[in-house]
């Protein structure tokens, strides 16, 4: 992954930033990457994306 600068994003710092989220939310789920594997496949098969491309 990337920032909009083209610089990479350190996955450890991005997991602790979704964790410091989840917390000011009130959520108190420990997030994983393939949590959010799965639910960006489940908005774009919401959004009628094609199996193939997902």
């Amino acid at each position: 992954m990337v920032q909009e600068n083209g610089k990479f994003i350190i996955t450890s710092r991005f997991l602790q930033r979704i964790k410091i989220l989840c917390k000011y939310c009130g959520i108190e789920k420990n997030i994983r990457w393939h949590d959010l594997r799965h639910s960006n496949a489940t908005i774009l098969l919401k959004n009628k994306v094609s199996m193939k491309i997902i």
